[in-house]
């Protein structure tokens, strides 16, 4: 047995949903409107699923996977606009100034970027994380899946200065380091870290 619960801000498709559900007789299977953030969790979910949650709304997720402690998260991204609009501020390290010129490679490079910082953020946080194409690619093109499980391994020196690192050459803040701030102070300031 299980409990499957929907969240999405679009409430008449929660609506549909639920009605479908209920025509279906498919008991423990629930749609509410709302946010991840403000959504009413009463156990910990041992799987969170986010489907093309656009721009920093796959960020809500991840963030919240970590502050319950679920074990597995599986989050296809969507529209990675965030770190896209830090890149625009400041300039790219010089070994990229020729990809950032042009317009879709700067943004492709921006998602490719984006989906590296969560995964990174993630393992610094104890979870690894495999990034796989879910689905072909004549469905849709945003086929990766960032699928991600709890292990509890403190993460190595070299890997929160390799995170560091990356972070600094571009100038940016991941919204994701931005969201989980308080679970990542002890890690990103701690002696070993520089």
């Amino acid at each position: 047995p299980c409990e499957v619960r929907g969240i999405d801000r679009d409430g008449p498709l929660m609506q549909l949903a639920n009605e479908r559900a209920h025509q279906l007789g498919w008991t423990g299977l629930t749609f509410e409107r709302g946010t991840i953030d403000d959504a009413p969790v009463p156990t910990m979910p041992h799987i969170v699923i986010a489907l093309h949650a656009c721009d920093t709304a796959t960020d809500d997720v991840l963030a919240r996977t970590v502050t319950w402690g679920s074990p597995l998260v599986l989050v296809a991204p969507c529209c990675q606009h965030d770190i896209q609009r830090q890149m625009q501020l400041s300039a790219a390290p010089t070994d990229y100034a020729s990809m950032v010129r042009k317009g879709l490679l700067k943004e492709r490079l921006g998602d490719v970027l984006t989906d590296s910082f969560r995964c990174d953020v993630l393992g610094l946080l104890g979870y690894q994380c495999e990034v796989i194409e879910f689905i072909s690619l004549e469905h849709t093109a945003k086929n990766l899946m960032i699928r991600a499980r709890q292990t509890d391994h403190a993460p190595s020196p070299s890997q929160v200065q390799q995170y560091i690192s990356l972070r600094d050459q571009w100038h940016v803040t991941p919204y994701l380091e931005r969201a989980l701030k308080t679970e990542l102070r002890p890690i990103l300031h701690s002696p070993a870290s520089g």
